[in-house]
């Protein structure tokens, strides 16, 4: 059970969810691009997104992934 002031009932305190999907501008900051070159990503199949409605969200996963098939190709 979870009290209002962040302790379970063990007085642990209680963890911060991490997010699992970026709005455009969060993934622009994390990458330290604009957001019309991470749109430019995604058109052309090199970012992952999600729709959600009519949001765009980047999975954070996706961010990695990008970042780490850059390195490798160089």
């Amino acid at each position: 059970m979870t009290t209002t002031h962040g302790h379970d009932r063990n007085g642990e305190a209680a963890r911060a969810v991490q997010p699992l999907l970026l709005t455009i501008p969060e993934a622009a900051a994390a990458l330290a691009i604009g957001r019309t070159t991470v749109y430019e990503l995604i058109a052309s199949g090199n970012l992952d997104v999600v729709h959600i409605g009519r949001s765009a969200r980047v999975p954070v996963a996706a961010v990695s992934d990008f970042v780490a098939a850059k390195r490798v190709r160089g």
